[in-house]
């Protein structure tokens, strides 16, 4: 009898890696199994993280043990292969659980501050948040949920709703400054905003204090940016020596005597040139926990009246109406004299119908592009900014925005009168809230948070 002489093991098994790789690389990507989503706990890590990737933070607010609607959402969706590969790759996932295993105690006081922070009155909920803590969208279980057609552990449509957000997040601004105290007050009063005047007072003969290194990490800040792009005629300057003689080194100190003003390592003064007196006074920050200080920024504003029965031609105005407001805004791209302006104007514009709920839902600007008309050199480089923005070629042209300043939709004239085209912006304004505020429906489908 003649026997097969055997292999040894080492070599059996190296074939055998060699068999398995080979049969792993010719599996498709979405046949891979892929890591479970790692949910970071600590949020000011999240930011980090976010910062460091430029990413958005996704963050989960759960009831893990009680809540049955996450619970169906984590077996459909978030536990699936195509969720965890899409999260791996566009977002950083963070999850604030409010359920009562003892796991969740180090996080309990920063969980109940972010629901707080971000009015979570349902759970699930959804934030999609940039690296300083602002909301991009908010989403629920009805935003995410498994779709009828759909296979569970295949969460086509959830995917989709979140890769549309994370592809039009807003964009890095930069700060808008004026180059001179002078032209902060002269853009103050042409656009009815306040100035936010940031002075600094470095030693150089010395290494910079924390409040200077701060006031560095402020001005980087998008959260600071955005709010002062909307809302703010900024400048920023050194607090002046007794013989700065230029321009600025004299109305700056001009300004300290009518204010009264003290030297500070750093110093946020606001302020309406109008005015006897300074709106406030900040003369200390931390940029990790900043909502103290925007929140006192946004109480010291000087309202806007604004009843919306007037079609401004302001950009800027708007803005700050409608962050002052929450409201938001319809851009009216519009010239004189050709057949469908006017047929706009007439069969709809002008109507008693479109007096009411556009008046109280938007803050409306008119950009007018008729030629052979006279308009500031301000105006006219405004409006080809704004056409540009949104590709504008024809007339007349409606572009919705809501108050982060992210398009929402567009209208043109149509057959039907008011009825007809208020029914459009209607549909475009319920989507835009249904997505950010948990109201309505959402609040029937989804379980109400533990207090």
């Amino acid at each position: 009898m003649m026997f097969t002489k055997h292999l040894p093991y080492r070599r059996i098994f190296a074939a055998a890696l060699t068999l398995l790789a080979a049969f792993s690389c010719a599996l498709p990507a979405s046949a891979v199994p892929a890591k479970p989503v790692v949910w970071l706990k600590n949020f000011d890590a999240a930011c980090r993280f976010a910062k460091q990737k430029d990413r958005l933070i996704l963050a989960y607010f759960s009831g893990s043990d009680w809540d049955e609607w996450g619970k169906k959402l984590q077996k459909e969706v978030l536990s699936s292969d195509n969720f965890n590969n899409w999260v791996e790759k566009n977002v950083i996932p963070f999850n604030a659980d409010y359920g009562g295993t003892a796991k969740q105690d180090l996080f309990k006081k920063q969980n109940e501050d972010l629901k707080t922070r971000f009015q979570i009155s349902v759970v699930p909920t959804f934030l999609l948040l940039d690296s300083d803590g602002e909301v991009v969208a908010r989403a629920t279980y009805e935003n995410l949920k498994l779709l009828p057609a759909e296979t569970i552990g295949k969460p086509v449509a959830a995917i989709e709703y979140l890769d549309n957000i994370v592809k039009n997040r807003p964009e890095t601004e930069k700060l808008l400054t004026q180059p001179s105290l002078t032209a902060a007050n002269e853009y103050s009063k042409s656009h009815k905003i306040p100035v936010l005047l940031l002075m600094t007072n470095p030693d150089p003969a010395k290494p910079p204090t924390p409040m200077i290194l701060e006031t560095e990490k402020l001005v980087q800040s998008q959260r600071f940016v955005r709010w002062c792009n909307v809302n703010v005629s900024f400048f920023r300057a050194k607090w002046p020596a007794p013989s700065d003689k230029t321009e600025d080194g004299v109305a700056l100190r001009a300004l300290i005597n009518k204010f009264k003003l003290g030297p500070a390592d750093a110093q946020l003064v606001m302020y309406v040139p109008s005015e006897e007196s300074f709106r406030s006074r900040t003369m200390a920050w931390n940029v990790t926990e900043l909502m103290p200080l925007m929140t006192k920024l946004q109480k010291d504003l000087p309202l806007i009246e604004y009843q919306g029965t007037t079609w401004l031609n302001d950009v800027r105005l708007a803005r700050a109406i409608m962050s002052q407001q929450n409201k938001r805004c319809m851009f009216l791209y519009f010239t004189d004299n050709t057949e469908f302006c006017e047929k706009l104007e007439k069969e709809i514009l002008k109507t008693e119908e479109f007096t009411g709920w556009p008046y109280h839902a938007f803050v409306l600007v008119r950009l007018d592009y008729t030629k052979g008309v006279d308009r500031p050199k301000w105006l006219e480089d405004q409006n080809k900014t704004q056409a540009d923005l949104y590709a504008v070629r024809g007339y007349p042209y409606c572009i919705l925005v809501n108050p982060k300043g992210q398009k929402i939709g567009e209208a043109k004239y149509m057959k039907g009168g008011p009825k007809t085209f208020l029914a459009e912006l209607k549909k475009v304004y319920d989507k835009d809230i249904d997505r950010r505020i948990l109201v309505g429906q959402d609040e029937i489908n989804a379980t109400p948070a533990k207090e």
